[in-house]
């Protein structure tokens, strides 16, 4: 039992080993043949010693698609290089098991290389039953590309024939079906072919011919497939040859040098053979024989017997051309023998008018009358033949033709059988249908009845419901009309004691309503467009139906519902109205209620948030002192001046309200009409009692420059944070000890506008021209003489605009006192450099209050560049005294 396991053991390890080796061996095999058909247009001599290293190895697999693949590879290969018995030597063998397998690929390219070896063997007729099987199973597979692969080969194989017009339908219908698949060689191949048939007998489109030509040769240089590299120039050469014989030896000349790179001898015998038919038509005979016989024992050390046949004929034919008669007499026998072998009759015909031509200039009469005889009864028989095929071809249209015609006449009958057979069945479904009809109209007049009857039961139901809410709800359809069932209540909301039925929904509730005639036609044009439409557009346009308007006194609410059918349109609208007057009165109470509380909670947010004692005093000083009947540019200084210490003492309500009537004044308002229209009186007296509350009417007294700048600060950094910038740097230096709290308010004013003047055209608003912008810095230098207080304000920002400052004075005429910078036109009131307004600057108040602050002071100020450095430096300067007179 033991022994009998361990066999079987044995047994089954062999068998696996067996079909692992038959596996790699298969792999191995597949990339072989890869390798030899990637070869087979660059050198079919390689591609011919990698099938055949593989013999040996293939032995056990004759009935496989590789055994045929490298058969057929090893076919093509011959084929190429113009060995006529080596094609059929590999093609036939294979053929029962490819049509065993029925692989269309590998039928298509045997049947196209067993045509090419039958032609080879002068079998003409055997090569087109080949073609055509070929063409026929191509066709079958419906693929497009082993059909125009077929096609190329039958279609050449009708210009070795010199049939050129069969050549060119099969040839162009190929190039038609390619020029929709990938550009491959196959493509590129039908370019050769195309322009070949181009250049030798369409002379008058050789221009396309060279470029076709042209193409098929840079693809397969670029490809480096040097063969049909080779193929291409030849048949380049063959095209120029009767227009352009220099060209062509040019062309003939470079396929030689690839053939020979390749060391291809049938390559090498075509491009010999095509410069002996160039030199001849230069006339050039000697240089034409040495072609010719070096082609000639090329061509006939690769067996092509067929080729060696055609150069024998153009070797005559340049022998008795150079009148090289005994040359011609001698070579005639083999011609001859050769062209009656494979030669197409007229070829024949070609050597025995040459056999003529030899024997009169050798004086030979009874063998020139031989030949007259044969040259006769064979171009009787051409023609005869000629005629005969002609007639065969126009019998096989005719036929064709009239088979079309019993077709067409047969599809006509059937079509006119199969128009009364439907004629017929029309009817009697016709008929059948009215029965059916009749039936249905029976059932749904019963249905009707007895749905009518429930609906006038539901109806009444319904209206009941309607009388006892408390809405007004009524519908309407496309015409506006209202239904009959509306609900009681609508009267009481319309004042209305008459029927409301068929009256036009619009005309009793819009028209009258407070909307203006724009609304009322908007909401007829949304209905309009909405009824009868899906739920888009619906969605679309209801946002535009008022949800609320106003009816006499009366406010009333609407809710506009839409009614779909069963197909999803727009029916019709139910409106349901509700009356909102009490509810709007109560909610306008709470609104003014709720608007006061919030007046009075953000002052005191705002007071909460600050110096409580600073901001009571600026407060009455406000409310004290700003004098309405002063000169408008008093006024104008008064009101930025108010702006920029509420904005710092954090009165964002007060700041806005001062914005806004300076913008005013600025459009020529009168001051009293704006204060009393702008609730300036109110803005006041709103303060009042907060300011009682929280008992904070005391008088706070700063002593020092960092007091005052304690409040300005902040608000600096928050006008810098708005716009994207930080201050990095306030450098601050204070030489005078004898501040008193009159002096500092007058400091602070000038600080106030010096510092956001600096800011402003030093930072912000280079920094909005989109310019690059450091961090903000300033210095605060205060310091005194024995007469003179100077205060200086320094920003090392963008600089004076000096351009822009030129234009202002040649505005506004300015011509500064003798001594003064230009820059003193920017202290004229309404004068500044920026080209827009904003809440900080653009309406030229700043400078103008510190140049009249310190005018009454008995000073100056001055705007000049800093004197090292980039940046901008403010001057203010007044004697001592004057400031303690100030105080």
């Amino acid at each position: 039992m033991t022994q009998r396991l361990s066999s079987l053991h044995r047994l089954l390890v062999g068998l696996l080993l067996m079909l692992g080796s038959f596996a790699l061996m298969a792999d191995s095999l597949e990339n072989v043949l890869q390798r030899a058909e990637d070869a087979l247009l660059a050198d079919p001599n390689e591609t011919l010693r990698l099938v055949e290293s593989l013999r040996s190895r293939m032995d056990g697999l004759r009935q496989t698609r590789v055994y045929i693949h490298a058969h057929v590879l090893a076919a093509r290969a011959s084929s190429l290089l113009g060995n006529s018995d080596q094609i059929l030597h590999w093609a036939e063998p294979v053929r029962a098991t490819a049509e065993k397998l029925n692989s269309p690929d590998l039928l298509v390219k045997l049947y196209c290389v067993l045509g090419e070896g039958y032609e080879f063997s002068a079998n003409m007729q055997k090569a087109r039953e080949h073609y055509e099987l070929a063409l026929t199973v191509a066709e079958k597979s419906r693929d497009p590309w082993l059909t125009a692969y077929a096609l190329n080969y039958l279609g050449w194989m009708y210009n070795r024939k010199l049939e050129e017009k069969q050549a060119m339908q099969h040839i162009q219908r190929a190039y038609t079906i390619m020029k929709t698949l990938p550009h491959d060689d196959l493509y590129h191949d039908l370019l050769n072919n195309l322009g070949s048939l181009y250049g030798n007998k369409l002379l008058d489109r050789d221009t396309e011919s060279f470029r076709l030509l042209e193409d098929a040769k840079s693809y397969f240089v670029g490809q480096k497939k040097h063969f049909y590299a080779s193929v291409i120039l030849y048949n380049l050469g063959l095209s120029l040859k009767t227009n352009k014989p220099k060209e062509a030896l040019e062309a003939f000349r470079e396929a030689l040098r690839s053939a020979e790179s390749i060391q291809d001898e049938s390559s090498i015998a075509y491009c010999r053979y095509g410069l002996g038919l160039t030199h001849s038509l230069l006339n050039q005979f000697r240089e034409s024989e040495q072609e010719f016989l070096k082609a000639d024992e090329g061509f006939l050390r690769t067996n092509n017997t067929m080729m060696s046949t055609e150069v024998q004929k153009h070797l005559m034919i340049t022998y008795t051309s150079a009148g090289q008669f005994e040359k011609a007499l001698a070579l005639l026998p083999k011609a001859e023998a050769g062209m009656r072998k494979f030669g197409a009759p007229a070829d024949m015909i070609t050597i025995l008018e040459q056999k003529i031509m030899v024997m009169n200039a050798l004086g030979r009469k009874d063998e020139e009358l031989a030949t007259y005889r044969e040259f006769g009864r064979m171009s009787h028989d051409y023609q005869i033949q000629q005629d005969r095929e002609t007639i065969n071809k126009y019998t096989v249209e005719f036929d064709l033709e009239r088979k079309e015609h019993e077709r067409e006449i047969l599809a006509n009958q059937n079509r006119i059988q199969s128009v009364e057979l439907e004629k017929a069945d029309r009817t009697r479904k016709l008929l059948l249908g009215v029965a059916i009809l009749c039936l249905i109209i029976i059932v749904l007049g019963i249905r009707s009845h007895l749905k009518d009857r429930e609906m006038r039961r539901q109806k009444r139901r319904m209206q009941e419901i309607l009388d006892s809410i408390q809405e007004g709800i009524l519908r309407f359809g496309a015409d506006f009309l209202v239904e009959k069932h509306y609900s009681r209540h609508l009267l009481e909301l319309l004042d209305r004691n008459e029927d409301l039925s068929g009256r036009n929904a619009l005309d009793l509730l819009i028209q009258p309503s407070n909307l203006s005639l724009d609304e009322k036609s908007q909401i007829r044009d949304v209905l309009q467009s909405v009824l009868g439409e899906g739920q888009l557009a619906w969605e679309l346009n209801s946002s535009h139906l008022p949800a609320e308007l106003s009816l006499g006194r009366k406010i009333l609410g609407l809710h506009w519902e839409p009614l779909w059918d069963r197909n999803g349109h727009l029916h019709k609208i139910q409106l349901i109205l509700r009356d909102m007057t009490e509810s709007r009165q109560l909610e306008k109470d709470v609104a003014a209620e709720k608007a006061r509380l919030d007046v009075w909670l953000n002052r005191l947010q705002q007071l909460l948030s600050q110096d409580f004692k600073r901001a009571v005093r600026f407060l009455k000083d406000v409310s004290q002192n700003l004098n309405a009947k002063a000169p408008a540019k008093e006024l104008m200084r008064d009101l930025h001046t108010i702006k920029g210490n509420a904005r710092t003492l954090g009165l964002k309500t007060l700041a806005e309200a001062a914005h806004q009537w300076e913008s005013a004044l600025l459009q020529g308002d009168e001051i009293e009409r704006l204060l009393q229209e702008q609730g300036w009186q109110n803005e006041m007296e709103a303060w009042k009692p907060l300011m009682q509350t929280m008992g904070l009417l005391g008088d706070p007294e700063p002593h020092y420059v960092f007091d005052i700048l304690r409040d300005i600060i902040p608000n600096l950094q928050n006008l810098l944070t708005t716009n994207g910038m930080t201050l990095d740097e306030l450098m601050i230096k204070d030489q005078y000890q004898q501040w008193t709290a009159g002096d500092l308010e007058t400091l602070r004013t000038l600080l106030l506008h010096g510092l956001t003047n600096a800011l402003d055209h030093g930072y912000i608003l280079p920094r909005q021209r989109g310019e690059d912008m450091p961090a903000a810095r300033l210095a605060i230098e205060v310091t005194q003489d024995e007469r003179h207080l100077q205060v200086l304000i320094r920003d090392f920002g963008r600089g004076l605009d000096w351009n822009r400052i030129k234009a202002i004075a040649a505005e506004k005429k300015f011509q500064p006192e003798e001594g003064r910078p230009l820059s003193d036109v920017l202290f004229l009131s309404g004068t500044s450099t920026s080209h827009k307004v904003s809440a900080t600057s653009g309406r030229g108040v700043g400078l103008d209050v510190i140049a009249d602050t310190c005018e009454k002071l008995g000073g100056n100020a001055a705007l000049l560049d800093n004197d090292c450095g980039p940046g901008t430096r403010l001057i203010m300067r007044w004697p001592l005294p004057a400031l303690a007179l100030s105080a």
